[in-house]
């Protein structure tokens, strides 16, 4: 078989674009993958809860700083549900 062709500037165009996709498309689903891991890893507003109950029984945070991150929690999650601000 000949390969001669793979000499040629226009075949070697192609190949070149079509490696870079290839890299690029790879390159997408990896930067997904790693986006979802570090969401995964970010916790959740309960989650946070209850390491800022922890602090506060450490004696870390007030009371009072606790009951103002508490609410300011209970606003971020009920704005990802939908819920109003009114219903408790």
């Amino acid at each position: 078989m000949n390969w001669s062709f793979f000499g040629e500037p226009v075949v070697q165009l192609i190949l070149a674009t079509a490696a870079l996709m290839i890299l690029a498309v790879m390159g997408i689903y990896v930067l997904q993958k790693l986006k979802g891991q570090i969401r995964d890893q970010s916790g959740q507003p309960p989650d946070w809860l209850a390491e800022f109950r922890q602090l506060r029984e450490k004696g870390i945070i007030t009371e009072e700083e606790y009951e103002a991150i508490r609410e300011n929690l209970a606003g971020q999650i009920r704005r990802r549900t939908g819920g109003s601000e009114d219903s408790k």
